[in-house]
Parts: C-alpha cells; sequence; structure tokens
C-alpha cells in the first residue's frame, strides 16, 4: 500500500533549481508519434480485437498464439466445468461471505501477534467482491498430428475440432487476491531457482555438460 509519505520541501535554491528544471523540460518538442506498423497491419489488428467470433489466447507451454473459434473454446470451457469430478455448481457466488470470513482469520490472526498491523491493514483494505475468471490456455501440443495437418488444408476444421484447454483461474480483485500476493512474496525467496534445458547433440556432450555443473 502507498504510504502517504510525504517529503518536507528543501532550501530554496534546491526547490527553484526543481522548478526552472520543470519549465525547461516542458519546453522540449516532442515528435509526433509514428506507427511501428504498417496500415494494413494496424487495420489488421483492428479488424481482430473487435471480431466477436474468435478467442485469442496464449498458448500453453509454447510461445505460440492461438486463434480459435469462440463457440469451440466456450464448448470446451463448458465441458470441463460440467465434470462433477472437479467442479460444483453453487446457487450463488456468495463473495461477500468469504470476505468477512477471510476478515475474522486476518483479525484473529492479528490479536495473537501472527500478524502486524501493516499487514492486517493490507490484507482487509481489498474490498473488491469479484468472483475468480476462469479461461483456458490452449494444449495445441496436445493436438493430434493428423488433424493438425488436416486444419492446415482446411481451416472449416478448427469449428468442430477438439483442442483441449488448461484452465486458469484468476483471482484479480477477488476477496483472496492479496492473500496470494503475500504468500508469494514470501515463497519468492525460498524457492530453488528453475534449470532450463536444452536438447544435446550427442550423449557425449550432454555427460560433458552434466560434469561442468
Amino acid at each position: 500500500m502507498k504510504s502517504g509519505y510525504k517529503p518536507t520541501f528543501a532550501n530554496n535554491a534546491i526547490e527553484n533549481y526543481i522548478f526552472a528544471t520543470k519549465i525547461e523540460l516542458d519546453k522540449i518538442k516532442l515528435k509526433p508519434f509514428k506507427d511501428n506498423l504498417d496500415r494494413t497491419e494496424r487495420q489488421g489488428l483492428k479488424s481482430l480485437s473487435s471480431n466477436k467470433d474468435i478467442v485469442i489466447k496464449k498458448a500453453d507451454k509454447n510461445a505460440s498464439t492461438v486463434i480459435l473459434d469462440k463457440q469451440t473454446y466456450l464448448n470446451q470451457a463448458m465441458k470441463q466445468l460440467n465434470d462433477n469430478i472437479h467442479y460444483t455448481q453453487l446457487s450463488e457466488a456468495n463473495t461477500l461471505g468469504i470476505s468477512k470470513t477471510i476478515e475474522n482469520k486476518i483479525n484473529q490472526l492479528h490479536l495473537k501477534g501472527y500478524v502486524d498491523d501493516t499487514t492486517r491493514n493490507y490484507l482487509n483494505s481489498n474490498k473488491e467482491k469479484q468472483t475468480g475468471r476462469l479461461y483456458l490456455l490452449p494444449k495445441i501440443h496436445k493436438m493430434d498430428i493428423k488433424l493438425k495437418e488436416n486444419i492446415g488444408a482446411n481451416k472449416e476444421l478448427l469449428k468442430t475440432a477438439e483442442i483441449p484447454g488448461r484452465p486458469i483461474i484468476s483471482l484479480c480483485n477477488s476477496p483472496l487476491e492479496r492473500i496470494g500476493h503475500l504468500i508469494d512474496y514470501f515463497l519468492k525467496p525460498v524457492r530453488p531457482p528453475i534449470i532450463a534445458y536444452k536438447k544435446q547433440n550427442s550423449l557425449k556432450d550432454m555427460l560433458t555438460s552434466l560434469k561442468l555443473r
């Protein structure tokens, strides 16, 4: 949270220098904005962003961008949500009740001395009552190879193709958002770094790499 701290004014010479600098910066004429895309590319982006029949998502475990038929995307999402094993449909979201429960737990921890004033104020200041939002990351690496080849030859197959999606729940502006921030803050220093690997040219190169480590 912002502390609200405002530094006191320094001596007059420094304040006058800062003021004069602001005046000089304001006189600088900035160059007009120059688009880094040509007109056709810019129109293409506007057309994609305004198209309500498609969904644009980043691929799961991939740096690719995937454009899906919106109805296909929704069908995949509803198929997962209707799975009674992993999801249960509720009659109401009850975010207000969840927020009250969280606030009571935080206040109890504060009374017992486990949570200081700053942490309590930070966690209890989240007044948003929105629910989490589900979205899917297309798992194109799980698609059948023959299906990919057929889609390349016939784009209409995208409307009926079974493309699995990895469900992600965004908790932004939800009652649990700030708790997640707090946990992430303390876990970052203790979690081990993720080591990246690349394919070696030969078994000898792989063994040499391991030896160097």
